[in-house]
């Protein structure tokens, strides 16, 4: 029989629910802080009806779970608490801006400089904006007033940093009266925060352009600092201020949040005319969350989604020697920290160390452009930060009536972005023209004050803005915000061909490395937190480690670290292995910082193999197919065999292998490797059981007839197991079961055949007789009746009278009780048992009944009146002769009864009359040799 199974070993890992693993930083998180920075409007001389008419109010948007928010001005009365549900947006009521008077003010404002005040700069108390939440959320701060919009995507307190450099525009307000600044503001959320700021510029209070001041802030307190005014409309441009975190007197350093913006001012492409302004404000990007490739796309105009504007970016720098390279061409004219330029394509910005990215909307009428929007800042995701999922809001605040998505993706992220939860549900599209393989999709909505969601199964970066007739508020849609000194790469062993790959499989071996912008002095992995999904989890710390090669990527220098061993992951998912390095050059207390380490786990994939040979057979061929692709339709790319069984292992490398064994249990293993290192790892265990041997046993061997017999499977075979059995009798009759038990109904000598089947379908066949013989056919001859004394012989009769042997039981009365025929002597009424036993032993018996006759007394008279009693001629003894003759006469000769035996007694009728009263003659022959009796019976009436 020849075999042929395909084996599919499914290896899934399941995604891991249960371990706590660090969280992946991005904007959405359950903490965070604002401050309500300065506008044009809280300065004095401002018009009746427009002063202080500013508001502030924060919008949160919810993901997949509700979340209830709570939000304070700490060291106030402040709270107020809300509920969002889940996919939704909930704006907050306006926060308290002192006016009317109230004890409540958080605005950053302090009088003129002039006027008995700071100018707004300075230490900020009980003016800090906490926000806390129950789940995670995407929080905005929202700042409207007459003709003017500004937002700020808010990062949770998680993603904060130590180092920042301020990012803003060239502080110009046509229409202002010196009241409109560049600004920065700093808030601490731990007390004793130390902060190290150098202006890079002049302030409105008299701080100077480079030189470097500190300040410490307990939780809550903001620093605020303004450009100083240049004349009525211009000031100057905070830009390339730089802001950091130091130790305190204890030697600690915290985070801080910064925010940039402007009381209001215009964009434009000339230094020359009039535009219009807004006011501007977003939280900045620490430097460890800068990128070092940036892709952008120009906004579009209010009216058509493909028809684009153009728009001011700044390329903010840390390091002078940056080496900034836009759509292949090397930029020059470097301005203070920033370059500077004006585009309305879409371009790829590749830089030789992190830099930080600034994309501005110009003034509604400047740079050319064409339809409505005012002034907006926003800062950009490297590709280094995207992400595959985000929310946000969209709003029609104001005078907004259009609400744009611009989003660049890989091209093959393309088919699986949903916006809203639509596939497809763009705008417009376009490839990247200067980075091949990317896409710029484009979505545009009536405006609406609305929950949005988008998601790929591709990473991407993404702005959202809104528009309208001298007003525009415009934000990064969602970012994460890593440390980029280093990242993740991972290499699956199997995978000979070397180089990283995007992610590892359940079970696969894989390679742990680091790759690092610079030569930490110490590396540690904490992969203990990995303990319930990774083996080994034990932490390895890598002191003064030494780089295992230097790598150029994208134009950047790295430096590979790769830890020793080999790691295997148990359950599918997306996890972080916490990792920290120490160098001199990381600007906190301890120079340590955590590098973002996410690997991406996938299920094993599945693949699996035939198994064909030929069973029932002692030395089986077996022949070994592996699978050449995948469940998901991937290549196969190599095939590691283990095969072990009686005594011996055997290893192959080659899709298909043929052996020869012997019955035996064999366990076959196969690890399939995907082009990407992946295992699918198939184990199966084959039983050959070569040919069973039949054979069965029947006990006892000879019955005679109705006897029982017990037949008994005994089949063998070296391997496996009987899994069927087919008994056939030449009675006719069949079985099935392990034992049977017959009893046949002739004697004959019957042919049994067994048939057995194997677990692997293999038969054997044997035959086998049993013989059940006959019984003796015997009679024990007539009853016998007879006088008390007389001898009879017993007329037995049997078939076989030669080899039968014969007993009577009991012997009494017999005089031979071993004869066949035996001389009786009538003594009582007795049963004789006549057993006969042949050659076989079978055994047979029959009986004879003997009867001693009784003497017959006759009644001389009955009444046959009916009164039952003596009704009828009852003649005791008389029903022994079963011969018997009665016959009755009248007086007159005639016979008026007459019985051939005695079974009825006479009642006295005659010819169905009853007979009179009289004397009545009978005539009795009993016959038995016996007399005839005489006599006269008299009937009373």
């Amino acid at each position: 029989m020849k075999y042929i199974i395909h084996i599919l070993m499914l290896i899934t890992g399941f995604v891991n629910k249960g371990v706590a693993l660090a969280q992946q930083l991005s904007n959405r998180g359950s903490e965070f802080w604002a401050g309500y920075g300065h506008h044009q409007f809280m300065e004095p001389g401002i018009a009746a009806g427009l002063a202080n008419s500013q508001q502030m109010a924060l919008c949160f948007v919810a993901g997949e779970k509700p979340a209830h928010i709570i939000v304070t001005i700490p060291g106030t009365a402040y709270r107020q608490e809300y509920d969002v549900a889940a996919q939704s947006v909930l704006k907050s009521a306006v926060l308290p801006a002192g006016a009317p008077q109230a004890a409540i003010d958080c605005r950053l404002y302090t009088p003129p400089p002039g006027g008995g005040g700071t100018g707004s700069e300075g230490v900020f108390s009980r003016r800090g904006i906490h926000i806390t939440s129950s789940e995670p959320i995407a929080c905005y701060a929202q700042l409207t007033a007459t003709g003017a919009m500004a937002t700020s995507m808010l990062l949770p307190v998680n993603t904060w940093g130590y180092n920042y450099v301020s990012a803003s525009v060239k502080q110009n307000n046509a229409t202002a009266s010196g009241n409109c600044f560049s600004w920065i503001y700093v808030i601490a959320h731990e007390n004793n925060t130390r902060v190290r700021i150098i202006p890079s510029a002049a302030t409105r209070n008299g701080k100077r352009a480079g030189e470097a001041f500190e300040i410490t802030l307990q939780e809550g307190e903001i620093y605020q600092l303004l450009g100083a005014g240049i004349n009525q409309a211009e000031g100057q441009d905070l830009s390339g201020s730089q802001i950091a975190a130091i130790g305190n007197t204890e030697g600690k350093c915290f985070p801080v949040a910064v925010f940039a913006g402007s009381s209001g001012t215009g964009v434009a492409c000339t230094s020359t005319g009039a535009v219009s302004s807004d006011p501007l404000m977003q939280q900045v990007f620490p430097v460890n969350a800068w990128g070092a490739r940036y892709i952008t796309a120009p906004t579009s105009t209010d009216g058509a989604a493909d028809k684009p504007n153009v728009n001011v970016f700044r390329i903010v720098v840390k390091d002078p020697a940056t080496v900034v390279v836009k759509n292949g061409m090397r930029l020059y004219g470097l301005n203070g920290n920033y370059y500077e330029y004006q585009s309305d394509k879409a371009d790829y910005i590749e830089t030789d160390q992190p830099v930080l990215l600034l994309q501005s909307i110009p003034s509604e009428g400047s740079c050319f452009n064409v339809g409505k929007g005012d002034p907006e800042l926003m800062y950009l995701s490297p590709l280094e930060q995207a992400v595959n999922k985000t929310v946000f809001y969209r709003s029609r605040q104001g005078s907004i009536t259009v609400n744009y998505l611009t989003l660049l993706i890989k091209n093959e992220g393309v088919a699986s972005l949903k916006i809203d939860g639509a596939l497809h549900a763009w705008t417009t599209q376009y490839a990247h023209p200067n980075l091949p393989g990317y896409t710029v999709v484009i979505k545009r909505w009536d405006a609406a004050d609305a929950h949005c969601a988008v998601e790929s199964d591709s990473a991407f970066m993404a702005i959202t803005y809104g528009l309208g007739s001298g007003e525009s508020y415009g934000f990064n849609a969602g970012t994460n915000l890593q440390n980029v000194s280093g990242k993740a790469a991972i290499h699956n062993v199997m995978d000979i061909a070397g180089g990283y790959h995007a992610y590892t499989c359940v079970n696969t071996p894989v390679k742990l490395s680091l790759l690092m912008r610079y030569k930490p002095v110490e590396i540690n992995w904490r992969l203990s937190a990995m303990t319930a999904v990774a083996a080994p989890a034990a932490d390895v710390v890598q002191r003064t480690p030494v780089p295992e090669k230097t790598e150029t990527l994208n134009g950047q220098t790295w430096y590979t670290y790769t830890l020793p061993d080999t790691y295997r992951f148990n359950s599918a998912g997306v996890y972080d292995i916490p990792v920290y390095t120490v160098y001199p050059a990381v600007e906190n207390c301890d120079h340590k910082e955590q590098i973002a380490y996410r690997i991406q786990v996938k299920a094993a994939p599945v693949a699996g193999f035939e198994v064909a040979y030929k069973a029932c057979s002692d030395l089986q061929s077996v022949a070994l197919k592996g699978d050449s692709l995948f469940a998901d339709g991937q290549l196969v790319t190599k095939w590691n065999w283990v095969l072990t069984g009686a005594g011996e292992t055997y290893t192959a490398g080659e899709r298909n292998v043929d052996k020869e064994w012997w019955p035996g249990v064999y366990h076959i293993q196969l690890k399939a490797v995907s082009a990407t290192g992946c295992v699918a790892d198939s184990v199966r265990s084959i039983t050959l059981t070569g040919k069973p041997v039949a054979a069965f046993a029947v006990q006892p061997e000879d019955v005679c007839v109705g006897e029982e017999q017990l037949f008994t499977d005994n089949s063998t075979i070296n391997a496996g197991t009987i899994e069927r059995r087919n008994w056939q009798f030449s009675d006719g009759s069949r079985a099935e079961l392990p034992q049977v038990v017959k009893r046949f109904a002739t004697a004959a000598t019957y042919t049994i055949q067994l048939t057995v089947t194997s677990n692997q379908g293999c038969e054997a066949t044997t035959d086998g007789q049993a013989v059940v013989h006959s019984l003796p056919v015997i009679d024990a001859g007539p009853a016998i009746i007879a006088k008390a004394g007389s001898v009879v012989k017993i007329a037995a009769t049997a078939a076989d009278t030669i080899t039968t042997r014969f007993v009577w039981t009991p012997a009494a009365g017999l005089s031979d009780a071993a004869r066949l025929n035996p001389n009786l002597l009538v003594q009582h009424d007795r049963v004789y048992l006549l057993t006969a036993t042949n050659i076989h032993g079978c055994r047979a018996s029959d009986e004879l009944v003997v009867e001693v006759l009784k003497p017959v007394e006759v009644p001389g008279v009955f009444s046959p009146n009916g009164d039952g009693i003596h009704d009828t001629w009852v003649i005791p003894g008389l029903a022994d002769y079963a011969g018997v003759v009665v016959a009755v006469y009248n007086r007159y000769g005639q016979q008026v009864f007459r019985s051939a035996g005695y079974s009825r007694a006479w009642d006295g009728m005659a010819n169905g009359k009853p007979l009179p009263t009289g004397v009545y003659y009978y005539m009795i022959q009993l016959k038995n040799g016996m007399g005839q009796l005489q006599g006269s019976v008299t009937i009373v009436r």
